[in-house]
């Protein structure tokens, strides 16, 4: 899937269904690996935003992305089946439950390169967007210590949608 801003170019989804077809079972396009290439660079205060929130997430719940919240991912079909049958999460931390269920799944992912042309306007509101992503991220948390993603499917039903 890829964001609706279209930041990559459509040619981006040749180099995940090669990674796929070598291999992986999920493919992540990485605005932080070395060889990527960035046509022009948005917001300062977004970049900054998406540094801390890797980090937070590093220390809280995932230890090995450079790039959770990447508009770019493509899945091997029964990757995403084991993925989206439990997914929780309808906001924009969905990204990093996503890693948090392919790491406890012991799944393949590659992170791979990009070309990213990001444009101004965003629909995100920093403060309120972010409060919501620390939520959730903590809520991944402790829905994973629960054990709620070991079922064969997620309940929907029974999410508690506050903390």
């Amino acid at each position: 899937f890829t964001d609706v801003d279209l930041a990559y170019p459509p040619a981006q989804i040749a180099v995940l269904l090669a990674t796929i077809e070598d291999g992986s079972d999920l493919v992540v396009g990485s605005r932080r690996h070395s060889a990527t290439h960035t046509v022009h660079r948005g917001p300062k205060l977004r970049e900054v935003g998406s540094l801390v929130f890797n980090l937070f997430t590093y220390v809280v719940l995932l230890g090995q992305y450079r790039d959770t919240q990447s508009g770019l991912k493509g899945f091997r079909s029964d990757a995403a089946d084991l993925i989206f049958s439990r997914t929780l999460v309808d906001g924009f931390a969905f990204d990093v439950e996503v890693l948090h269920l392919a790491e406890r799944f012991r799944l393949t992912l590659t992170e791979v390169p990009v070309v990213l042309d990001n444009i101004d306007d965003s629909t995100v509101s920093f403060a309120a967007d972010t409060m919501r992503m620390v939520r959730d991220v903590f809520r991944v948390r402790r829905w994973s210590a629960q054990g709620r993603y070991d079922s064969d499917q997620a309940d929907r039903s029974a999410v508690d949608r506050w903390v």
